[in-house]
């Protein structure tokens, strides 16, 4: 009891005050919870310095972007290191996910834990989407471009997104406010708020203390402090691999957008290419079928391959549902690769390796700038 009544701080509530040796291990859960956490953390600050000086609107955004890369001390290295955390977030996201699934943990009463992951994964997606159109470059205004003119294939609710994002007609200053505050504003209150509901529902679950199949009695615990030590480590890792990976490959500037010259092919942003592929065979099979496909798998899958109303998976079923939830996110990646490096004018099969070779050229002169 005296050990309990010494904990102080937010750290003794989220984490219960012992913690088995097994759920300390790195292979247990490979430290992706606290990595996501990490990067939200670092792109929560970076992008509040960024905001002071960026300026939302279609014709100062990219002026605003060149200012903090060359002009601003440091301004580069801080716009490289949001940038790589945002993309790193949405990957080590699908990892997350892969690995949950893999372990089981959305049975009984973890599942509405599992659908606030999701939510907070769909909340990190639209975020990066957001950021990923705000630089005004040539590559993110015919991202933005592709992006919008896609909700034109969804029902109802595409031409409703369409219309709360474009704020008029056409793409314009609105478009670029409304982006920003989606950006900055509402995206990341969502996200703190999932995140903190979230590391409440592992608490209240008990998901570090009783790791699933395993019986507490039989582990030997330690106090919280051990974990603690721990995500301290793997915060201060991603903090310095972002910082050397950002000043080693910092981003470039893509040129300024040229509404009346538009590239061949137009390329949604990579995120979206995969669907922008897809789309390319069929609206129907290739677009609608899938979405809906996909958003009724993650989330009834886990109801399919538990024991109804008990903590425990179907060891079979559970393994099904992995088999199939890696072959999503392998199908998504190869329809990702196809569409950037594989598609070229007029949307026709180009060589690959040709591709990346005009891709390589590509970074390297931006590079130069």
């Amino acid at each position: 009891m005296t050990e309990i009544k010494q904990q102080r701080g937010i750290l003794a509530h989220i984490h219960a005050p012992r913690i088995s040796r097994y759920a300390l291990r790195f292979t247990t859960t490979w430290g992706l919870g606290v990595l996501l956490c990490a990067l939200f953390f670092v792109l929560a600050g970076t992008g509040i310095l960024l905001a002071t000086v960026y300026e939302p609107a279609l014709t100062s955004a990219y002026d605003s972007v060149r200012e903090i890369s060359f002009v601003y001390p440091h301004g580069r290295l801080l716009r490289s290191v949001h940038y790589l955390a945002g993309n790193a977030f949405v990957i080590f996201a699908v990892l997350h996910l892969l690995r949950v699934v893999q372990a089981g943990a959305y049975a009984g009463g973890r599942y509405p834990n599992y659908l606030y992951g999701l939510a907070l994964f769909a909340a990190g997606f639209g975020a990066l989407a957001s950021g990923y159109f705000l630089p005004m470059t040539e590559i993110a205004y015919w991202a933005l471009v592709v992006g919008l003119s896609m909700l034109d294939y969804l029902p109802w609710a595409g031409r409703f997104l369409k219309g709360l994002i474009l704020g008029g007609q056409t793409l314009g200053d609105a478009t670029i406010v409304r982006l920003y505050v989606l950006h900055v504003v509402v995206l990341p209150l969502v996200m703190l708020g999932l995140v903190s509901l979230h590391l409440w529902r592992i608490r209240k679950d008990q998901g570090l203390l009783k790791p699933a199949g395993l019986e507490p009695s039989a582990l030997e615990t330690e106090s919280y402090q051990a974990a603690v030590s721990r995500e301290w480590t793997i915060f201060l890792s991603v903090c310095l691999a972002l910082l050397l990976t950002a000043i080693w490959f910092p981003v470039s500037l893509a040129p300024r957008p040229v509404p009346a010259y538009p590239p061949n092919p137009v390329k949604a942003a990579w995120f979206f290419v995969a669907l922008q592929e897809t789309l390319s065979y069929s609206v129907i099979w290739g677009g609608l079928l899938p979405m809906a496909a996909l958003i009724w798998f993650f989330v009834r899958g886990p109801r399919i391959a538990a024991r109804r109303g008990q903590h425990a998976v179907l060891p079979r079923r559970r393994r099904v549902f992995f088999g199939m939830t890696v072959a999503a996110v392998f199908l998504y990646a190869a329809f990702t690769v196809t569409g950037l490096y594989c598609r070229g004018p007029n949307w026709t099969f180009v060589s690959p390796w040709k591709s990346m070779k005009n891709v390589i050229k590509t970074v390297n002169d931006n590079a130069m700038r």
